[in-house]
């Protein structure tokens, strides 16, 4: 796959606890200085499976990208 579709490290990562007790995997890319974005995906798929899209905000925003329940970098359940 080309460079310019691979996922960077993020600027950090943490886990998002739910009031039900599931973990969400948020990671944050882009601009800490631009306005904040959070974005997420359709079903089935994940977060960094939209990175050709969500590259072009890094420059302008503050990301939040996260994987729905059990898709992505999250634990199953």
């Amino acid at each position: 796959m080309p460079d310019r579709y691979q996922v960077p490290e993020p600027m950090a990562a943490f886990d998002a606890t739910m009031a039900d007790g599931t973990v969400l995997r948020v990671r944050r890319h882009g601009n800490p200085d631009g306005p904040r974005m959070v974005l997420s995906h359709g079903n089935g798929q994940s977060a960094d499976g939209y990175y050709p899209f969500w590259s072009h905000l890094t420059e302008r925003f503050d990301l939040f990208v996260y994987d729905l329940r059990s898709h992505g970098l999250n634990p199953v359940g």
